[in-house]
């Protein structure tokens, strides 16, 4: 956990400040994919990243969805990120 940032182990010791840390993340994270392309989106997420962790599974907008899939709006329900 300290490889990835000093402050990391730190924040995941304290369960209270860990979940304020990961809504805040989660938010910006958000914020910050809607403004990409899909073409962006999809280099993204073929980088492999071995010292992460998953630490929840959330349901994907349908637009961040449709640039994942390609598929036209309306087509998609909700599904897991």
């Amino acid at each position: 956990m300290d490889r990835i940032c000093p402050l990391a182990g730190a924040v995941h010791q304290n369960k209270q400040l860990l979940q304020k840390h990961l809504a805040s993340a989660k938010r910006e994270a958000l914020r910050l994919v809607a403004q990409l392309t899909s073409d962006e989106l999809k280099a993204i997420l073929k980088r492999d990243e071995p010292e992460t962790f998953k630490t929840e599974e959330d349901v994907l907008v349908a637009d961040l969805l449709r640039k994942l899939t390609g598929q036209p709006q309306n087509a998609l329900g909700p599904t897991t990120l």
